[in-house]
């Protein structure tokens, strides 16, 4: 019955695959708040508190938060990495192709995502408890 929740164990393939889907939502959130032209410290952040801080414990919510603080920070520095760039060899075309990678992705993420949290909920196996 789809109405009844299970508690996944912690080391079960259900557990592992619910993570890795939060994971990519953080993802895919931080990218689209990058392509809107969000300053990236706001796409890190913004992009924690809705897909992954509901889940954190109280000691989890402080790692991440020291943890995003560090990241280094301009729009520039995020899209050469996520291109495989330098930031000192920026250039309009690098960083249009890389956008363009970027929106392709979440293109093919969105539904994914999507389809494997509706998957989740009628099999009962979506969990909000916090770790």
């Amino acid at each position: 019955d789809s109405d009844q929740q299970v508690h996944l164990g912690e080391n079960t393939c259900a557990m592992g695959l619910l993570w890795i889907r939060r994971s990519i939502h953080f993802q895919c959130t931080m990218f689209r708040y990058l392509l809107d032209g969000r300053e990236a410290s706001f796409a890190v952040k913004s992009s924690y508190e809705v897909c992954l801080k509901p889940y954190h414990s109280w000691a989890l919510k402080k790692a991440y938060l020291i943890a995003l603080s560090a990241a280094p920070g301009t729009n520039e520095s995020w899209m050469a990495r996520l291109g495989g760039y330098d930031e000192s060899e920026h250039e309009k075309a690098k960083d249009e192709a890389t956008r363009r990678d970027l929106r392709n992705l979440i293109s093919v993420w969105t539904p994914l995502l999507e389809r494997w949290e509706q998957i989740f909920e009628e099999l009962g196996l979506e969990e909000n408890r916090r770790v």
